[in-house]
């Protein structure tokens, strides 16, 4: 039986055993858009909370995919995403942006006016707003997330994204170069001249895969073992040609029916 040719470094998947450069550029793409896609294409489809005011439903961090309002009537104990106005911002010191629990609905003048406030908080809050102030309520919450977009935002953020992009491109074309390099170099001088152990780096894949060419080579084996005395005891043509005549007349083709030996019609 002939042994398995021995595998070389080129055979081997790259990323076996070192760091999962796609997955972190996938998720680092991934996250790249998100932001981009916050800052250029819908500044108030996104959220990323802060502050513990509406624990434990929303935690710090949790980044909330908001749906659009549109004309949907608000209700009573409905999560909404609203804008604070300046005056009440400076006043009472809140964000431009809030994620707050309506408590009270109420018609004042010609439009709809609702109180909120926090889930932890112990008070709403002091103002009330106008139905045009809320424009979004949560559709998807991934909790953490948020820390991960608002590092994206920053130019730390960009800076690492690039970095991570520059490591994993200069990698895949290097690899190749050091691929080559075993298969120019040949077998080593150690090495059995019909084959060679499988390395210990080599994938499991590979290894079940030399396996069964190693059981498919000893099949062939026995097979050729059955068939060579067989060959070995076939008879010679004798010296007056009778095997090579009868070969012949088996080769031609039998002679056809006589006249006489074909049916009558009835």
């Amino acid at each position: 039986m002939s042994a398995v040719p021995a595998p070389t470094r080129a055979m081997v998947q790259p990323w076996q055993g070192r760091f999962p450069w796609r997955w972190a550029v996938a998720v680092a793409s991934l996250l790249a858009a998100v932001g981009i896609w916050w800052m250029v294409g819908r500044p108030d489809a996104l959220l990323v909370t802060s502050g513990e005011s509406m624990l434990p439903v929303i935690h710090p961090g949790t980044l909330v995919i908001l749906d659009p309002m549109g004309q949907v009537p608000l209700h009573v104990g409905q999560i909404v995403a609203v804008h604070i106005p300046a005056t009440d911002q400076h006043r009472y010191h809140y964000p431009s942006v809030m994620l707050h629990r309506i408590i009270a609905l109420r018609w004042r003048g010609k439009h709809w006016w609702f109180h909120t406030k926090g889930v932890h908080n112990a008070v709403p809050e002091p103002f009330w707003l106008p139905r045009r102030a809320a424009f979004g309520r949560p559709m998807v919450m991934i909790p953490k997330a948020g820390y991960a977009v608002e590092y994206l935002q920053s130019p730390w953020g960009w800076i690492g994204v690039g970095a991570l992009a520059a490591l994993y491109g200069g990698y895949r074309l290097t690899a190749p170069a050091w691929a080559r390099t075993d298969l120019e170099a040949g077998p080593t001088e150690d090495a059995e001249p019909g084959g060679a152990e499988l390395p210990s780096e080599m994938g499991p894949s590979l290894q079940r895969m030399a396996e069964t060419l190693e059981r498919v080579e000893a099949d062939l084996a026995e097979i050729r073992a059955l068939l060579a005395p067989r060959s070995a005891d076939e008879s010679p043509p004798t010296a007056d040609g009778a095997q090579d005549s009868g070969q012949e007349a088996e080769s031609r083709d039998p002679a056809p029916p006589t006249p006489g030996a074909r049916g009558r019609p009835g």
